[in-house]
Order: structure tokens, then C-alpha cells, then sequence
């Protein structure tokens, strides 16, 4: 009961200040767990929070009221806000109120401001800002449908997503058209910002929602010449200044199309009656403009150049907008097998494969109808000719009962021979899934192929070959490095026949920052001055390929530099969407810095995208052992200790920790170690198998240790390595010592792990320290900084 005093006394304190703040971690109205601080304003904070009851991730803001005014602004402010649903204006949910302090929950919108952009951006280019605007207009006309007008946009109210959407939020000073028609809106509280306010706005009149379209032109005109439309020493100034002159031209800043400018300049009219009717209006406008890369739809490009998107698959489209490339594909009608009541199977995915892989960036592919003619005609040779492409899918379906079979292939038209095949077994109840899937792993397999046929023509035929057999070679990973040496061997080869070949640079630095990782050897190896130089060589001749960007995201973390790794994931799946090891490699990223429920929806996306990839999974495994879901991790662990797609010595590991987590020493000591070699796992394995010996002292164990992680080539790996040798020395109830492992593991500046950090039970004896809670303090700050400085 104290507690509870105590924490209503405290925030109820906070709820009269002008910023409140919540401790991170904290749960918070017995309902949200707070991740991290997203912004502060006038108005109050907003935090970032997991909302237990229903297990999603949301915006929570927590309003700073002055002791005299009313929470009834703003339940009317929710009111008009749940109104309004589309994906360009930002849901709201609720209003709640905990021990004297009010607060909202809203969708969050991982991103950032469009005023953020802009600060570190001049201004955009034509294109972006048209499809910037375009974006603003749905969500504004979806304000307006519903009897809602803004009255208060401008960049600060615009966030920007990481697949590029742009999100209409903060309806503060919304009101109904209703309420401007009969006078009975309140006035008295904010009307809205001064340096984005339409005249009608200033001189107190009537309005309705045109101001917002005013407020429109104002912001495209910021975007396109990076300055604001008018200027004054005040924001007041500012505001009367368009009441005593016309718009500037943007046209006398930067050099634009006379139709766009037009446009900017019909927002901007003094009077209502002159400007574009309606937001919908404009976004027509818009279309007219620049129709190839805005169109309804379609999701629009990234507002500050090039497409953006992911691949998560979670509704909608999973590829992104994409400016049409150089390759051209064709889908040949499906052909069905089963009951004749479910023959338009065929016809649907047929077209649902054609839509999905027409969004997919540097492909072209043919309309449905130009290949229904081939219908009955299957020599692809015959086909690519006849519709001038470079390979087709051909694909059948088999529907017996409640399951349903499609088998999908990739078929060169040059040769005719088959590059790749997929089969996709489900039930009926399914099939939309199946569907979707079916495009990603196609999308992602032409992909690869395709880059393999384009780099096949500019480099030797023994070139590629070498390229292939390293690809190969690299899928059969083992802990001694062998496989990856092989590879970059292979690697070498290419390269020394077609020392431009794109795809051998950004394979050859996967390869290499893979091998660096592996315990085998030691620093004076050379490994991380072979990985170094790799990804720098293909950074310099291979930026485009999303393997590159992998690959520097590999290195990144692996020095410590976790935004920059960030940012390189975001690159490799804007250029790949369907990247399955890029998606896996993010998810691994989120897993350890404060992001794991996101973590987890990204591994599983890469898995399903290529069912070969494993690293990803103990991610997973961690995740459930962390928070205690019990039958979820011995189930994962099961199925993972009978694949052979696991090396033994990994798996062992794991469930050697995760036993040691549950207090199931028993289990810990019948683990099986299947390396009796003299190789450092087996050295490792040797120590901790002695720790669970009561004869070995603690500090012998420690200086074991030291004498097995110390030589380690990969910092990434000696970093792991000493957490679980902190985790051993915590269990035994040596804390000094194991206080010192996690010294060394933070040393490097590599350490990351804030799950880890919350939620490892063996740490409790560590938790009270001086010395653990400053590093635990860092690793936040490490782990906050990704997510607000990086767009992934």
C-alpha cells in the first residue's frame, strides 16, 4: 500500500509540471509497459509503450494540463480523432486518467517529423514532394468525410514511417464542420499554429476545410524550396504577412514545372473560394502531375526519393512502390486441377501474382491479358518471344478436399530451362496466405535470379561459375570456417576473372564477416582485416545489392556501431523488400535492443521467406525463455535439436543456458556437448560443464574463462561468450567475478543486449549494483539511440 501512495504522491506531482516523465521499463496505469520517450511539447510527452492487455505496441501521450484548464478539450479532441480511420492519418485510441495524469493512446508511427526530415534535409525533389503531398491529401480528405478539419498542419504534425508512409497525426485543435457552421466551437483554446494558419484562421472568420488546404500549399511549398513561404521577425508576423501580400512564387527559389508551382499558388489563394475545393481535389491535381509514381492505387515512393517499404506482409501489399526497371516478366495463366466449383483459383491467383510482382522494385511485368493468349502454349522460349520478356512464371494448382497445393516456377525464356521452383501446400481456409506468401518467396527468387542472368552477361562464363560454387559452398556452414574460407576462395576467383562482378564483391563480404564471427582462430588471423576490406570493397563497387548492406550492417554491429547497422538494414530492404537474411538480421538487432516482439514478427517473416535460414531462431528461443513462456521455448528447443540445420555445439549452448534460467540444473548437466575436439568450443563447453561441479572454484573457473574468450578474433563473439560467463559466475553466487565478465563484455563498446539485461533471471544478484545498474543505464541509452537516429 506504501508503494501505491507513494506513486500517486509522485506522479500526481509530475502531473503539475509542463513535462512529465515516466521511467523507462516501468509499467505504467497497471496497462503499459514504457519503452522509450518519443517527443516532448507543449501539449505533453509522448512515449512509445506495450500495451499488456492487448499485447501491441502503441504511442502513449501523456498530456501537461495548466491546473486551470479542462480535460473536456480533450475528450473532444479524442472524440473527433477515433473518427477518423485511414492508413495516412494517425488512429487514435483512448483517453485514460491514473493517479492525476491524463493521457491518450495513439498508433505509433515509427519514424520521424517531417519537420526532423527537413532539418537534416534542404528540401526534396519535385517528385518526392508531390507524393508527399499526395499522401497528406487522403489522409486530410479522410479527416474531412467524416466532418473533421485539421486546422493545425504542418511539418511537426506530419510523421514519416520506415516503409515511407506519411501519417497525418496530433488533432489537437481539430474541429467539426459542424461546430465552424453554427458558431459553436470553442475558441478560447488553441486555433492553430500562426506560420501555418490560412487568413480566415487569422482574422477570426468562419471556416471550413479549405484551411487546411491552405496549410497544404504551405507545407509543399517548404518541401520544394526548403524555406518557408513567408518571413517576418515574429511567428505573428509571419502569420499577418500573407494577409498584406501574395504568395511568393516558389518558382523565384527553385526550378520547378509551371503546373506544379500553379498548383502551390491555387493553395495558397487569400480567399477560401479561390483555393482547390477539397484535399481530394489537390491529390487529383497531384495525379495529373506526376501520375507514374503517384497513383491511388499504389503506395507512394519514400518522400525523400527513391521507393521505401517492407516486407512484413501484415495487410496490404508486401512489396513497395517501385519506378518500373529493366527486367520484364510475364505470369502465364495457372492451370487447376480439382473440383470445377473452385476453377477461378486459378484466375485469382494468377492476377493477385501479377498485381504483387508489378509493385516489386526493377521488374516490369506483363498484364495478365497479354498472356492469357499463351494460355494452352508452354515453350517458354516461345512465349518470351512472342511478348518480348525475360523469363515467366509458370504455375499449377491442385485443390483436393479442405487442401490446396500451387507449385510456382521461374523459367528462362533465353534457354527454357527452369531456374527455380516453389511448392506451397495449405488448407483451403488458407489460400489468401498461401497467396501472399507464394509472391514474396517468387518476388525474392527473381530477385537473385535475375541479378545472376544480368551479371551472367558482363562477366565470363568460368566467372559465374566460380560465383555459384562460392554461393554454394557458404550454405554449409560449419564452427570450424572451412565452409566460408572455401568460399572466399571461390569468391577470389570470380573476381580475379570479372573484377567488377557485383554479385562475387558483396558475396565475398558476407562470406568473410561470417568467417570473422566464428570462434576458430585468433586475432592474428587476419579475419576482421579480411571482412573490413571486403565490405569496403563492396561498398565501393556494390551499394546497390541488398547483400552489400547486409553485410555493413554485419560490420557495424560487430564494431559497435549500431545506428549506422540500422541504416544499412533499411537500405538493404528498401533495394530487396524480400530479402529474407536482411529481415532476419534487423529481427536479430530489434531481439537485443528493446525491440524483440518486432524482432520476432521479423525472423519469422524471414523464415518463411527462406526456410534455410537458422541464426534467427534462438533469437526466437530467447525470447520466450525471457519472458518466462515456458512451453514455448522447450517446444522450439525440441524441434531445433532434432534438425540438422543447427550446429549441435549452438543448440547445446542454448539449452545448457535456458536450463540454468529455470533453475533445472539436472538438465544443465545431461546437456550433450557433441565437439570433443581440442577446437575453443570445446574448451568453452569444458568450462562450463566443470561450473556446474562444486569442486571448481569460482575464481578458476573465471580465469578459464579469461584464457579461452580472450583470444577469440570476433568481438561480437567474445561479447556473447563473457555474458554467459557472467550468467555462470551470477549462478554460482561469485558476483564480483561475474561483475568483472560483464565489465569485459561491455569493454568493447559492442554489448547490446537490453532484454538480456531486464529479464535474465541469473543477473538478480547483479541487479542492485552500483556497477551493473550504470552499465544496464548505458546499454539503454546504446539501445535508444538506434531506434531514434536510424530508420529501419
Amino acid at each position: 500500500m506504501t508503494g501505491n501512495v507513494k506513486e500517486a504522491d509522485t506522479l500526481a506531482d509530475r502531473a503539475d509540471s509542463s513535462a512529465s516523465d515516466l521511467e523507462l521499463g516501468n509499467l505504467f496505469a497497471g496497462r503499459y509497459r514504457i519503452e522509450r520517450c518519443l517527443g516532448r511539447g507543449s501539449m505533453g510527452t509522448v512515449y512509445a509503450a506495450h500495451d499488456q492487455v492487448v499485447n501491441e505496441r502503441i504511442a502513449l501521450k501523456l498530456l501537461s494540463l495548466p491546473r486551470d484548464e479542462s480535460i473536456d478539450g480533450f475528450r473532444r479532441e479524442v472524440r473527433l480523432a477515433r473518427r477518423v480511420t485511414h492508413r495516412n492519418a494517425v488512429r487514435t485510441f483512448d483517453l485514460g486518467e491514473h493517479v492525476g495524469l491524463h493521457f491518450i493512446t495513439m498508433e505509433i508511427i515509427e519514424g520521424e517529423s517531417l519537420r526532423v526530415r527537413l532539418a537534416r534535409s534542404e528540401r526534396m525533389s519535385p517528385a518526392a514532394a508531390m507524393a508527399l503531398a499526395w499522401q497528406l491529401c487522403q489522409g486530410l480528405q479522410a479527416a474531412h468525410d467524416v466532418g473533421v478539419i485539421h486546422r493545425d498542419l504542418k511539418p511537426g504534425n506530419v510523421l514519416i514511417d520506415h516503409s515511407g508512409r506519411a501519417v497525418v497525426t496530433d488533432f489537437g485543435v481539430a474541429s467539426t464542420l459542424a461546430e465552424q457552421l453554427d458558431g459553436s466551437e470553442d475558441r478560447t483554446r488553441g486555433i492553430g499554429t500562426p506560420m501555418y494558419m490560412a487568413p480566415e484562421q487569422i482574422l477570426g472568420a468562419p471556416l471550413d476545410g479549405r484551411v487546411d488546404v491552405y496549410a497544404l500549399g504551405l507545407v509543399l511549398y517548404e518541401v520544394l524550396t526548403g524555406e518557408p513561404a513567408f518571413s517576418g521577425h515574429t511567428r505573428m508576423e509571419i502569420a499577418m504577412a500573407r494577409l498584406s501580400r501574395p504568395p511568393p512564387d516558389p518558382r523565384d527559389s527553385v526550378e520547378l514545372s509551371d503546373g506544379l508551382a500553379e498548383l502551390v499558388l491555387h493553395c495558397l489563394a487569400r480567399e477560401p473560394d479561390d483555393r482547390p475545393a477539397t484535399p481530394a481535389v489537390v491529390a487529383d491535381m497531384l495525379a495529373a502531375l506526376g501520375a507514374s509514381t503517384i497513383t491511388p492505387s499504389a503506395p507512394a515512393a519514400s518522400p525523400f526519393g527513391g521507393s521505401s517499404g517492407s516486407g512484413s506482409g501484415s495487410g496490404g501489399a508486401p512489396f513497395v512502390s517501385a519506378v518500373p526497371g529493366d527486367r520484364k516478366l510475364a505470369v502465364m495463366p495457372f492451370r487447376y486441377r480439382g473440383a470445377p466449383d473452385h476453377a477461378y483459383l486459378a484466375d485469382v491467383l494468377t492476377d493477385e501474382l501479377v498485381d504483387l510482382l508489378a509493385m516489386t522494385r526493377g521488374l516490369r511485368v506483363s498484364a495478365s491479358g497479354a498472356a492469357s493468349k499463351f494460355k494452352d502454349e508452354r515453350d517458354a522460349r516461345t512465349v518470351g518471344r512472342a511478348l518480348g520478356v525475360d523469363a515467366i512464371i509458370d504455375g499449377s494448382i491442385l485443390h483436393g478436399r479442405d487442401q490446396i497445393r500451387i507449385v510456382a516456377r521461374l523459367i528462362d525464356v533465353d534457354t527454357g530451362f527452369q531456374r527455380w521452383n516453389e511448392r506451397f501446400d495449405g488448407r483451403m481456409q488458407d489460400v489468401l496466405q498461401l497467396q501472399d506468401l507464394m509472391a514474396m518467396r517468387v518476388a525474392e527468387a527473381l530477385r537473385v535470379e535475375l541479378s545472376i542472368i544480368d551479371h551472367g552477361r558482363l562477366a565470363p562464363g568460368d566467372a559465374v561459375e566460380h560465383y555459384l560454387r562460392g554461393r554454394q559452398r557458404a550454405r554449409e556452414p560449419d564452427v570450424t570456417g572451412r565452409s566460408f574460407e572455401d568460399a572466399i576462395a571461390l569468391y577470389d576467383q570470380a573476381l580475379a576473372r570479372a573484377p567488377g562482378f557485383a554479385l562475387a564483391l558483396a558475396a565475398r563480404a558476407e562470406a568473410a564477416m561470417l568467417r570473422w564471427f566464428l570462434p576458430a582462430g585468433r586475432p592474428t588471423d587476419g579475419w576482421d582485416a579480411c571482412a573490413r576490406d571486403s565490405v569496403a570493397a563492396a561498398l565501393d563497387g556494390a551499394s546497390h545489392l541488398a547483400e552489400t548492406r547486409l553485410a555493413a550492417a554485419r560490420l557495424d554491429v560487430s564494431l559497435g556501431q549500431f545506428p549506422s547497422a540500422a541504416r544499412h538494414l533499411a537500405a538493404a530492404l528498401e533495394i530487396a523488400p524480400t530479402c529474407a537474411a536482411a529481415h532476419e538480421y534487423l529481427g536479430l538487432l530489434q531481439c537485443e535492443a528493446g525491440r524483440s516482439r518486432e524482432g520476432v514478427s521479423h525472423i519469422e517473416l524471414a523464415h518463411e521467406l527462406d526456410p534455410s535460414l537458422h541464426q534467427g531462431a534462438f533469437s526466437v528461443l530467447r525470447h520466450h525463455a525471457l519472458r518466462k513462456d515456458r512451453a514455448a521455448w522447450h517446444e522450439q528447443l525440441e524441434r531445433m535439436k532434432h534438425s540438422s540445420r543447427f550446429l549441435p555445439f549452438a543448440v547445446s549452448l542454448f539449452e545448457y543456458r535456458l536450463s540454468l534460467w529455470e533453475g533445472d540444473v539436472e538438465r544443465a548437466r545431461a546437456v550433450r556437448w557433441r565437439n570433443e575436439s581440442e577446437d575453443p568450443t570445446s574448451q568453452f563447453t569444458a568450462v562450463l560443464r566443470d561450473a556446474l561441479d562444486p569442486g571448481h572454484t569460482s575464481a578458476s573457473l573465471a580465469a578459464r574463462f579469461d584464457a579461452v574468450i580472450g583470444p577469440r578474433p570476433s568481438p561480437r563473439l567474445r561479447t556473447g561468450w563473457r555474458q554467459i560467463a557472467t550468467e555462470v559466475l551470477a549462478w554460482r553466487g561469485a558476483t564480483a567475478l561475474a561483475l568483472e565478465q560483464l565489465q569485459q563484455a561491455d569493454a568493447g563498446g559492442v554489448l547490446l543486449d537490453s532484454d538480456w539485461f531486464e529479464a535474465c533471471p541469473l543477473l538478480a544478484p547483479l541487479w542492485t549494483d552500483p556497477g551493473f545498474e550504470a552499465t544496464r543505464d548505458r546499454i539503454r541509452a546504446r539501445a535508444d539511440a538506434i531506434w531514434r537516429t536510424a530508420t529501419p
